[in-house]
């Protein structure tokens, strides 16, 4: 009777010749890892270290989590560790967003509705959440530009017409008769310049 035996052979990690990559110290901006000041001093370390990271006040990690872990790999440190601001976005002044009362993190956009004859600053429509903060405080500004007075509309009146126009405001054109009006009844002053103004003609023949 033949006997069949299995024989196991032992199963070893190895790793690649020559020195095992390490990893030095974290240096977290706005950041530090857990119990920093004890293990600062082992370092470096080697591969498959582990630690845990936490971000100052108003700062959070990609994760969001109050604690992150991040481990000693081939290619460094694993997820890299980095802190990003915080910016809450409260209410507009002069406007308003759909942002109002939230948080945003670094590098987020929001876009900002200024009120009729009010503005950001050089016009912009939006601000930025950075790493000191609002890219813009959130508040429209009122627009001090006049704008000169509507232009004149062939074969038409300006319906009560004012010495001075603000930004912003809007004027009504009426065609004298018999003429009749093509475009939009309305224009709209907008630092300095009109938007498109209609035009009054005679009825056209069938």
């Amino acid at each position: 009777m033949l006997l069949l035996t299995t024989v196991i052979l032992p199963l070893w990690l190895s790793s690649a010749h020559g020195q095992s990559k390490t990893c030095d110290f974290p240096e977290i901006k706005h950041g530090n890892i857990y119990d920093e000041n004890k293990y600062k001093e082992t370092f470096p370390v080697d591969m498959g270290k582990y630690f845990y990271y936490t971000c100052d006040h108003k700062f959070v990690s990609p994760s969001q989590s109050p604690w992150s872990l991040i481990a000693c790999t081939e290619k460094g440190w694993s997820p890299t560790p980095k802190c990003l601001r915080q910016c809450f976005f409260p209410w507009v002044e002069n406007g308003h967003s759909a942002s109002s009362g939230q948080i945003h993190q670094e590098g987020d956009s929001v876009q900002i509705v200024c009120d009729t004859g009010y503005s950001l600053p050089n016009n912009q429509r939006g601000i930025t959440c950075t790493e000191s903060g609002w890219s813009l405080p959130p508040k429209c500004s009122r627009v001090h530009v006049s704008c000169v007075n509507p232009p004149s509309v062939e074969n038409a009146a300006l319906q009560n017409p004012k010495p001075r126009y603000q930004s912003g405001e809007t004027v009504r054109y009426e065609c004298l008769k018999p003429y009749d009006l093509f475009g939009d009844v309305e224009v709209t002053g907008l630092n300095g310049t009109w938007t498109k103004l209609p035009q009054c003609k005679g009825t056209r023949m069938q």
